[in-house]
């Protein structure tokens, strides 16, 4: 199974995306649509800022249509 692994980056005060994991997330589930990878992992904790990076990313990817069971979330890092 091929799993794209992203990094987290940082969650605004109002609990966006910043331009950075806005545009990682993206990605991520472009190489799941282009089925270049079977699964994404999401990582990221809480930073200055809550939610986790993870959580927040997950949404964008769930956005464009990934199916949540194929993404895997690592809310420690």
């Amino acid at each position: 199974m091929r799993t794209a692994i992203m990094l987290g980056a940082a969650v605004g005060p109002n609990g966006l995306a910043s331009p950075t994991l806005e545009r990682r997330a993206k990605h991520a589930a472009a190489l799941y649509l282009d089925v270049q990878v079977d699964r994404i992992l999401l990582t990221g904790g809480i930073g200055q800022n809550p939610p986790s990076e993870a959580h927040v990313a997950a949404q964008i990817c769930y956005s464009c249509g990934i199916n949540p069971s194929n993404v895997l979330l690592e809310e420690n890092a």
